[in-house]
C-alpha cells in the first residue's frame, strides 16, 4: 500500500520551503535560512551542555 502524498517527508519540506519563500519574497533566502538551522541547534546543545556541566550556575569565573 502506498503512503498518501501528505505523509511523505518531502511534501512537508516542500511546504516549509513554500511558506518561507512567500514570507521572504525570495527563492534563495529560504535555502540559506534552512542551511543554518543545524548549526544553531548544535550551538544550543553545546551551550546547554556547558551550563549543565557547571551545575547551572553559568560563568563561574567571577565570584
Amino acid at each position: 500500500m502506498e503512503a498518501p502524498v501528505a505523509d511523505l517527508p518531502g511534501h512537508r519540506l516542500g511546504l516549509i520551503y513554500a511558506v518561507l519563500t512567500w514570507g521572504f519574497a525570495s527563492w534563495s533566502l529560504p535555502l540559506i535560512v534552512r542551511a543554518f538551522i543545524p548549526f544553531s541547534l548544535i550551538g544550543a546543545l553545546l551551550s546547554w551542555r556547558s551550563m549543565a556541566g557547571s551545575g547551572g550556575k553559568g560563568d563561574t569565573r567571577h565570584p
